[in-house]
C-alpha cells in the first residue's frame, strides 16, 4: 500500500486558506457587534421619542397637572383616556397619572389612568411605559421672569392626595419643559402642548 502525505506546498495553501477564512468570519462578526450596537443606540432612541410623543399626547388632552418636585409622580386631568385594547385615545374624562416605581435595582416608568365620566368604563387601567427612569419633571416654560414657580414644596403626609401633597393643581401651560432622567442617558425637551 503506497500511501501519499501532504506536500509542503498543500499545507501552506491549506493554512492560508484557512487564515483567510478565519479573517472573513472575524469581519463578519464584528459587523455584526457594530450594527447590534448601533440598534441598541436606534432602539433606546425610538423609545424614548415614544415616550415623548405620549407625554405630549397627554399633556395635549389635559386641564390641569400636578408635578411632584422630585419628579416620581406627574398627575394630569383631562381628557386622555386611552383604550386598553385598541390603544388609541378616546377623549373620555380621565385622570392619567406617572409614576416612577423602584422594584429592585430597575426604576419604572407606569401610566395609571383612572376614568372620571363613565362609571361602566374599567376604573383603573396600568401599563409600563419605560424602563430605567429616574425622574420625570414637567415645568412650564414661563416668559415672566416674575411669576411664581407653579411647582410646590412635597408635604410629609404622603397619605393625602397628590393634589394636597404636591401643592393645588395648575393649568397645563401652553409650552412646557420636559425632562426625563434615565440611568444612562437624559432627555430634555420643551414642547408645545397648546
Amino acid at each position: 500500500m503506497n500511501r501519499r502525505a501532504f506536500s509542503l506546498i498543500e499545507l501552506m495553501i491549506a493554512t492560508a486558506l484557512s487564515v483567510a477564512l478565519m479573517g472573513a468570519v472575524l469581519a463578519i462578526l464584528s459587523n455584526i457587534a457594530r450594527d447590534t450596537r448601533r440598534l441598541a443606540g436606534a432602539e433606546a432612541s425610538s423609545a424614548s421619542q415614544n415616550l415623548v410623543e405620549l407625554l405630549q399626547r397627554d399633556l395635549s388632552s389635559s386641564r390641569t397637572m400636578i408635578q411632584a418636585p422630585d419628579g416620581s409622580v406627574l398627575v394630569l386631568v383631562g381628557h386622555g383616556w386611552i383604550d386598553s385594547t385598541t390603544l388609541n385615545p378616546t377623549g373620555r374624562l380621565a385622570r392619567v397619572t406617572y409614576q416612577c416605581v423602584r422594584e429592585g435595582q430597575t426604576r419604572w416608568l407606569i401610566r395609571q389612568q383612572e376614568s372620571m365620566d363613565d362609571p361602566g368604563l374599567p376604573k383603573r387601567w396600568r401599563t409600563l411605559v419605560a424602563a430605567n427612569v429616574q425622574s420625570l419633571l414637567v415645568s412650564p416654560v414661563v416668559t415672566d421672569q416674575s411669576a411664581p414657580d407653579p411647582r410646590a414644596v412635597m408635604d410629609e403626609n404622603a397619605n393625602d392626595p397628590p393634589a394636597t401633597r404636591f401643592g393645588g393643581a395648575i393649568s397645563v401651560p401652553p409650552r412646557v419643559r420636559l425632562h426625563i432622567a434615565l440611568d444612562h442617558a437624559e432627555v430634555s425637551q420643551e414642547l408645545w402642548v397648546k
